[in-house]
């Protein structure tokens, strides 16, 4: 994560968990519907993470 911002404690619980929540259990649901491994979902996540650098 980048270093320089620091969100506040109700950013932390208010926004930044439910929606980190939210995509967890999403990518359960979908793991579940399409009956995929682990690692499938990790690679999802990496190609996401790619999206999202610097």
């Amino acid at each position: 994560m980048n270093n320089t911002f620091k969100p506040t404690d109700d950013q932390l619980n208010l926004e930044i968990s439910p929606v980190i929540e939210a995509i967890s259990q999403e990518l359960k649901d979908l793991q579940q519907s399409i009956n995929c491994p682990d690692d499938f979902i990790a690679g999802m996540l990496e190609h996401l993470l790619n999206d999202w650098s610097d």
